[in-house]
């Protein structure tokens, strides 16, 4: 720690020494330094209830682990198309700006007649310019609502819901939600958090605005005494597993343990989700991209062609 200490890490574990050191719990501590999840100090304050709390950050750190881990794995698998389209989009926006009216300035000076896909891809030039400044002043609204919650909420649930809608990412990003949420509430019932609150923590951890609603609906019905496997299918959320293995973990008396087992299931088809929509996502983006350059070759030498067979 005194090798971290003129760091901001080093500096929040200073100040939570000191205030230990002045009698305060760890748990009050963490939440007064305003650098830790929910999730974590409740975890911590039930570690310390329960006479538990090395295994509380153990749990901590294997649930951190796992999370950042099924992140990763979804940024990977985004990672390279996104770098086929900005370079597949980049090399056509030239070639359509830059190398088409050069040619078809020549052309036009031999007096050569264009022809009609030429002619086409001229037209959109136009339509990139126009497209692009389209695309500057959506990016500055867009930038001006985050900055508005109310706003900032509605974008965000847009974003969820274009990308939710997605043939092959959509299905793979809910099953990562429902990961994060499952492991988020069996860790916290296994470590003795009563479950409303646990409940009210996992749902934080929802990135996606539709499912987040759909679980926030638990609060109110466990609260009332009502099951959470029965409120999981009041909800409406589609996840017949993580309702049939929580009525099972319920009716054994072992809810934690199915949570986490549903959990891992869960990760297990994010990873064969991702890789499934790796596989596609790349060979059709390089098929597309190729297919619009071979088309942009096709429109300027077409000239030429003309050329060499009118003998013009």
């Amino acid at each position: 720690m005194d090798q971290e200490g003129s760091r901001p890490l080093g500096r929040v574990a200073t100040q939570l020494r000191d205030q230990v050191a002045q009698g305060q719990t760890l748990s009050a501590a963490m939440i007064a330094a305003g650098r830790f999840p929910p999730v974590v100090t409740a975890l911590v304050q039930a570690g310390e209830a329960g006479g538990g709390l090395e295994q509380a950050f153990e749990r901590i750190a294997s649930s951190a682990e796992r999370h950042a881990e099924l992140s990763g794995k979804i940024q990977a698998a985004l990672a390279y198309p996104a770098l086929i389209l900005c370079a597949g989009g980049l090399t056509i926006t030239g070639m359509i700006l830059f190398v088409l009216p050069k040619l078809t300035a020549m052309f036009t000076e031999m007096g050569q007649t264009l022809p009609w896909p030429t002619q086409i891809m001229l037209a959109l030039r136009g339509l990139i310019g126009w497209g692009a400044l389209g695309a500057v002043v959506a990016g500055l609204a867009v930038r001006a609502a985050l900055r508005v919650p109310a706003q900032r909420a509605r974008v965000t649930e847009a974003a969820a819901r274009a990308l939710g809608a997605l043939p092959v990412l959509g299905p793979v990003l809910q099953q990562a939600e429902l990961a994060r949420w499952s492991s988020t509430l069996g860790l916290m019932v296994a470590q003795g958090v009563a479950l409303p609150r646990a409940i009210i923590l996992a749902n934080q951890t929802v990135g996606a605005p539709s499912l987040r609603r759909r679980f926030s609906r638990l609060e109110t019905d466990v609260v009332e005494g009502v099951s959470l496997s029965e409120g999981l299918r009041r909800s409406g959320v589609a996840a017949p597993l993580l309702i049939t293995m929580t009525a099972i973990g319920e009716a054994e008396g072992a809810l934690d343990q199915s949570l986490l087992g549903v959990a891992a299931t869960f990760e297990r088809e994010v990873d064969r989700g991702v890789k499934i929509a790796s596989s596609l996502l790349e060979p059709i983006l390089i098929l597309a991209m190729g297919l619009i350059v071979a088309a942009i070759v096709f429109a300027m030498l077409l000239p030429i062609f003309e050329i060499n067979f009118t003998g013009g």
